[in-house]
């Protein structure tokens, strides 16, 4: 698993995106959440977030991780990342 802040790295951009539940999966899942950072050593990495719909044994509901993957490196400027991502319906996390 890949470590946010390893070898004094920085986030310079994180985008998230909520994405449609499957039919087979509304019975048991809320909402799903992929979360994309741009680190300054040019690593991208991604995480995967589920909310699971309450049950008789959790009446809350569970949030899951699935925690972050080296999704590769980037090539572009984290500025053209942004305008690209943010034109495909991602949006910038504060």
């Amino acid at each position: 698993m890949a470590k946010l802040h390893a070898r004094n790295r920085e986030e310079l951009l994180r985008l998230e995106k909520y994405v449609a539940v499957s039919v087979e999966d509304k019975d048991r899942i809320e909402w799903q959440r992929n979360t994309l950072v741009f680190m300054s050593d040019g690593n991208m990495l991604s995480k995967y977030d589920v909310r699971y719909l309450p049950s008789p044994h959790d009446m809350k509901g569970k949030v899951h991780s699935l925690g972050w993957k080296k999704k590769g490196k980037y090539t572009l400027s984290v500025e053209q990342n942004r305008e690209r991502f943010t034109l495909a319906g991602w949006k910038e996390v504060t």
